[in-house]
């Protein structure tokens, strides 16, 4: 089972169609090393067609904590190699000398060690969070597997509730329509990065919010 919970036969017959109508597929891999379920698969790559048809779209800013630094990678189908050759030379031509000295580094022992201590600390923290939002109030439709943000659905205008939540509580919390159209005007977004002893004073403070709004009885 994949991270959004589409099933190997599911994403299979996406590959699939895509090949038979020449649709490029971008696979966004950015997260990839943030997953915390066994055996969940990120990389659409490994599938029956899916190296003729996928861009896979990487990036050293969250793996490594290289936010700023402009690095990433894309693994391309081989027809695509020339085009996208051409692309990268007119819009920056190459990655600076700094960036890519940087970027070795990541991969040396110690940072995959620290990279792994990440892991397991922001799947300990959602396993914090994830239970004192929906005691809160908030649905979970969808739990996530990975990264470090909850998407729950506050059932009013996500606007207002977290202007809201920042003014009386001082958390702040991102609403949902930020992030696209489909039904957002409903949910919040909590990112859980910033250390344990700060999540679990925004968790008081979130259960202070949610006991005051809510209706009496």
């Amino acid at each position: 089972m994949n991270i959004l919970d589409i099933s190997d036969d599911q994403l299979q017959a996406l590959v699939d169609l895509c090949r038979k109508y020449e649709i490029w597929l971008i696979s966004d891999e950015v997260y990839g090393s943030f997953v915390y379920a066994p055996g969940v698969m990120t990389s659409l790559v490994g599938l029956p067609g899916a190296a003729d048809c996928t861009f896979t779209i990487g990036s050293f800013s969250k793996e490594f904590g290289m936010t700023g630094w402009r690095l990433g990678w894309v693994v391309l189908p081989p027809a695509a190699v020339r085009g996208f050759e051409k692309l990268a030379q007119h819009l920056f031509i190459s990655a600076p000398s700094a960036a890519q000295h940087a970027a070795c580094a990541a991969f040396g022992a110690e940072s995959i060690a620290t990279l792994e201590e990440r892991r397991r600390e922001f799947a300990r923290r959602r396993d914090f969070l994830l239970p004192v939002l929906k005691k809160a109030g908030l649905g979970v439709p969808a739990e996530p597997h990975g990264a470090f943000y909850i998407y729950a659905d506050c059932r009013r205008n996500s606007r207002e509730y977290c202007m809201q939540l920042l003014e009386r509580e001082a958390v702040a919390a991102t609403p949902g329509v930020d992030f696209g159209a489909n039904g957002t005007e409903r949910y919040v977004r909590f990112a859980y990065t910033r250390a344990m002893a700060d999540l679990e004073e925004a968790a008081a403070r979130i259960r202070r919010f949610a006991a005051a709004c809510a209706p009496s009885a």
